[in-house]
């Protein structure tokens, strides 16, 4: 199961990273914003988008309901968001 491997011993895609400062379901998506599992998070301009087949994804490849990985950047905002598994629609 991805979940069992988010923040382990090893990478859940090779070229992600070890850990996460976060992970959960996307709840909703809007301009400069996303909800993971409730929480509100910033999500400006300059945030990179990666899945396990790109490196340079845009946030069009991200649904409500996927499971993602993020870290921040030192203001709290996602620096970087990491699809681990598609949700269910």
């Amino acid at each position: 199961c991805i979940r069992d491997r988010v923040n382990g011993e090893s990478r859940p895609f090779p070229g992600y990273p070890y850990q996460f400062d976060g992970h959960g379901n996307i709840d909703r998506m809007g301009e400069g914003e996303i909800v993971i599992d409730d929480n509100l998070l910033s999500l400006p301009s300059g945030a990179k988008f990666q899945t396990p087949r790109s490196r340079s994804a845009s946030i069009g490849r991200f649904e409500e309901g996927d499971y993602v990985g993020y870290q921040l950047d030192d203001s709290g905002a996602i620096e970087s968001l990491w699809l681990l598994q598609k949700g269910k629609r």
